[in-house]
């Protein structure tokens, strides 16, 4: 029979929250050109040269040795996709799926990263399978990701190898193995993958399909953090908030909450919130509560993050007195 303690320990651990998986991957590896450099590059695209056409589409798309021009962009890509440029087939499908000097268009973004990924593009490969993991632009089909993603991976493509390793981990599109999550989470981790790092410390904490380890999770969770990831941030303020592995702190907790929140992620501005409505580990405050609470999507009048507030706001009302 489980203790209450490892069932507490198991319940609590339930509050660490996964990193989604990882699309939007543009081909950005090439440098933009160099001032004075446009004008021979523009002469070599205007020939009909795709690989000038691409890095000209590239230059306008991120505003390198030449104003950032999305509509500039997405017509050099298109030149250049139209000649087979895999690479400009790829960022071509991701300014249809953003919406960037075009109108958002599912379909088309998943058209073109078929065109890329059918060349063994990689990056296209994991942007047609994350499309297919969510039924973005094409019926939903978690198999058919999962071999985009395995496709991509197996050619050392980092963020494919997180994302194959998450469908293993909820088992996706494929026999759920937490092994094999670990497996390709480290590959990803290895090279400084956020996502990865930040799930590899999930299975860590959880000690699904490897040994827990807190110390190990910590350590990962604040070398994705360091890169980039607003949900290890979360992560680490959960971890200080309860006291898994660490000390209970509570002005820690706040202030990782924080920096995630500050990144976007709904479950931190939530718990963020929650702080505020509790005075725990900042000094309460209703309208820093109410604020963060709305920004995470959740009624700030109903459930637990309600009767807080309600008694925060209550106690908090100035006594009256002689006018």
């Amino acid at each position: 029979m489980r203790s209450r303690g490892c069932f507490l320990l198991v319940s609590l651990l339930a509050g660490l929250t996964a990193s989604a998986q990882v699309v939007s991957y543009s081909e950005f590896n090439l440098a933009g050109p160099k001032l004075g450099e446009v004008a021979k590059l523009l002469s070599e695209a205007s020939k009909g040269e795709s690989t000038a056409q691409f890095r000209l589409g590239l230059a306008y798309e991120k505003g390198e040795g030449i104003s950032q021009d999305y509509n500039e962009a997405l017509r050099w890509y298109g030149l250049a996709a139209n000649h087979g440029d895999a690479a400009a087939q790829n960022n071509l499908g991701l300014m249809y799926a953003h919406g960037r000097g075009v109108a958002a268009d599912d379909g088309q973004a998943v058209k073109w990263y078929m065109r890329a990924a059918v060349q063994n593009y990689a990056a296209a490969e994991t942007n047609l399978g994350f499309m297919y993991a969510l039924g973005r632009g094409i019926a939903k089909d978690d198999v058919a990701a999962v071999r985009w993603y395995r496709k991509a991976a197996e050619q050392g493509f980092v963020a494919a190898e997180s994302n194959l390793g998450f469908m293993y981990s909820v088992g996706h599109g494929i026999a759920l193995d937490e092994k094999e999550a670990v497996r390709w989470y480290k590959r990803a981790a290895d090279k400084k993958f956020a996502a990865a790092e930040d799930n590899l410390g999930l299975m860590y904490a959880k000690g699904r399909g490897v040994k827990q380890d807190a110390q190990e999770a910590l350590r990962l969770f604040h070398r994705a953090i360091e890169h980039g990831s607003g949900s290890a941030a979360n992560n680490l303020g959960f971890v200080y908030e309860l006291g898994l592995g660490v000390t209970q702190n509570l002005v820690e907790a706040a202030k990782w909450y924080r920096m995630a929140a500050d990144r976007g992620v709904t479950q931190a501005q939530y718990n963020l919130g929650l702080m505020y409505a509790r005075g725990r580990g900042v000094a309460a405050d209703p309208v820093q509560a109410r604020y963060w609470l709305e920004r995470s999507g959740v009624d700030p009048n109903g459930g637990e993050a309600g009767v807080a507030l309600s008694s925060l706001e209550k106690h908090s009302q100035p006594p009256s007195g002689i006018q």
